[in-house]
């Protein structure tokens, strides 16, 4: 169901209410004090049976309701999107999805710029790129990570327009294009 559906708003709303008193560590059914409740039982070395059977159910209970909360704003499996969409937002180009999918947004990566951890969009990394084609500085590493994969970025010479220079830089299903000029 999508969560155009207006019947799906009422229920949405209570499933968001319901998460948020689990959520919330002032309540006595919360996560976190079912979570204290553990600890303390194990601090006082009495047996924490009971209190992790409380924590168990609470998890439990939480999770289903977050279950049923993605099932109804979840526009799917991202295989909904055709392998030739196309989208841009903030610079990045991102192949495979649309705006309206969970995953058409630029991802966030990591990757070493000199010595130096840095993090942002693949726009971002293009700029760094850049600087460091100016520079002649070296230390921009090739690869970039983000929390479940590595990429290895994929410099290609896109063309040569009287001395600027387009190259695609690309990691996984997203590219930017840099230009640069070819007198620096």
């Amino acid at each position: 169901m999508p969560t155009s559906d207006p019947k799906n708003a009422d229920r949405i709303a209570y499933l968001l209410d319901q998460l948020s008193a689990r959520l919330t560590s002032d309540g006595p059914d919360s996560l976190f004090s079912s979570f204290i409740r553990v600890t303390n039982a194990m601090v006082m070395k009495a047996g924490p049976a009971e209190e992790a059977k409380d924590l168990t159910a609470a998890l439990r209970s939480a999770a289903a309701l977050a279950s049923e909360l993605a099932s109804l704003t979840d526009p799917g499996d991202p295989a909904h999107c055709s392998l030739d969409a196309r989208i841009e937002v903030g610079g990045v180009l991102i192949t495979g999805h649309t705006m309206t999918c969970p995953h058409g947004e630029p991802r966030h990566y990591t990757w070493q710029d000199s010595g130096t951890l840095r993090t942002g969009t693949l726009a971002d990394y293009a700029k760094a790129w850049e600087h460091g084609t100016y520079s002649g500085d070296g230390g921009l590493g090739g690869e970039v990570r983000t929390w479940d994969a590595t990429y290895w970025i994929k410099v290609e010479h896109l063309n040569t327009d009287n001395d600027w220079i387009s190259f695609g830089l690309t990691a996984g299903n997203e590219s930017v294009v840099v230009t640069i000029d070819g007198r620096a």
